[in-house]
């Protein structure tokens, strides 16, 4: 049967409309790989030190954490971390760029300790 022979008979019912726009998932050039949520990370994160916000050191850390874990390099989590993260553009705007590349290889370290206690 075709949709238009259902649709023909009654038996199909008519599109619900779309609530909003939802953005694409962003894929990695394979298709395999997926970058991880960003405001998960943020929203997970425990209250900043002045207890204004979540702690964005922290949602960073886990953020690249959890793309290491994804299977991406240290290389592209740096890169990518300032696209998704105000503190990382903060840091780099005040000249202080070695945040995002520590931030990247704390996050992998971290992602490889797991994956050695898995293995243990």
């Amino acid at each position: 049967m075709t949709q238009d022979q259902l649709q023909g008979m009654g038996l199909l019912a008519e599109p619900e409309p779309l609530q909003g726009w939802i953005p694409p998932v962003r894929r990695a050039p394979t298709g395999r790989r997926r970058w991880p949520e960003y405001a998960r990370c943020l929203a997970g994160a425990p209250p900043n030190g002045s207890g204004t916000g979540p702690d964005r050191s922290l949602a960073d850390y886990t953020w690249c954490k959890f793309a290491a874990q994804r299977g991406w390099s240290i290389e592209e989590i740096a890169a990518e971390l300032p696209n998704v993260s105000e503190k990382a553009r903060e840091r780099i705007a005040n000249r202080d760029p070695g945040y995002v590349t520590k931030t990247a290889e704390n996050g992998a370290t971290a992602a490889e300790r797991g994956r050695q206690r898995s293995r243990g």
